[in-house]
C-alpha cells in the first residue's frame, strides 16, 4: 500500500463516505403495521437502523478519514516545496474543515476539546437512517402496496445522516452538508496545489 499516493488516499475516503449508503433497500427495510380504531391503518417503515453503535461507528470512521487528510496534505505540500502552513491557513478559513477536526479530536481525546478549531464544540446528534434518491440520479420512486405490507423502489438508497450541533444544541449543519463542504474545499486545494 502506497501511503503517499493522494489518489489512493482519496479513494479510501470516498469508500468510507459510501459506507453510509445501502442500496439493498428492500432487504434492509422493515414494515410494521398498527391497526387503528377506524378502518385506517398506520404503517411504520424503518431502515435497518436498530444498531445505533454501528451507525455511529460508520459516521466516526468517515469523520476520522476526512480529518486525517490534513496531515497527509501537509506532507504532500512539503514534498512539493510548498509551505505546510498553507494547509493550516486554509483550515482556519473553512467552517467545515474546523468542525471535522474538532469532532475527530473529541472522539480521540474526549469532549469538549481543549484546542478548539471551530470554537463551537460540535457534537453529532439525531443519527438516523432514511430513504432517498441514489447518488448521482435526478429522480427515484418508492411504492408502498395498498395493503401496506410490501414495497418496491426505483433508484433509491438508504442513507445514514445526522445533525451537527454546537454546545447549545443549535444545529450547524447536517452530516451530508459537512461532507459536501469538506469535499469541495479539499478538491479545490488538491486541484490548485497538487496537480
Amino acid at each position: 500500500m502506497d501511503f503517499n499516493d493522494i489518489k489512493t488516499r482519496l479513494e479510501r475516503i470516498y469508500l468510507s463516505i459510501n459506507e453510509r449508503l445501502d442500496f439493498d433497500v428492500v432487504a434492509n427495510a422493515k414494515i410494521t403495521q398498527e391497526k387503528t380504531e377506524t378502518w385506517w391503518m398506520k404503517v411504520h417503515l424503518s431502515f435497518h437502523g436498530e444498531n445505533q453503535e454501528e451507525d455511529n461507528r460508520i459516521i466516526l470512521a468517515i469523520i476520522h478519514n476526512l480529518a486525517s487528510l490534513k496531515d497527509h496534505l501537509k506532507k504532500q505540500f512539503t514534498d512539493k516545496g510548498l509551505k505546510s502552513q498553507i494547509v493550516e491557513d486554509i483550515i482556519s478559513k473553512s467552517d467545515a474543515l474546523k468542525l471535522i477536526i474538532d469532532i475527530d479530536n473529541a472522539d480521540k481525546h474526549g469532549y469538549p476539546v481543549r484546542d478548539k478549531r471551530s470554537l463551537r464544540d460540535p457534537q453529532i446528534i439525531n443519527v438516523k437512517r432514511w430513504i432517498g434518491i441514489s447518488p448521482g440520479l435526478n429522480q427515484g420512486k418508492f411504492y408502498l402496496s395498498h395493503t401496506g405490507n410490501e414495497f418496491t423502489h426505483e433508484n433509491c438508497a438508504i442513507y445514514i445522516n445526522a445533525d451537527i450541533v454546537d454546545k447549545e444544541n443549535v444545529c450547524i449543519c447536517s452530516l451530508d452538508e459537512l461532507i459536501n463542504d469538506w469535499l469541495s474545499m479539499w478538491n479545490e486545494i488538491i486541484n490548485t496545489y497538487l496537480k
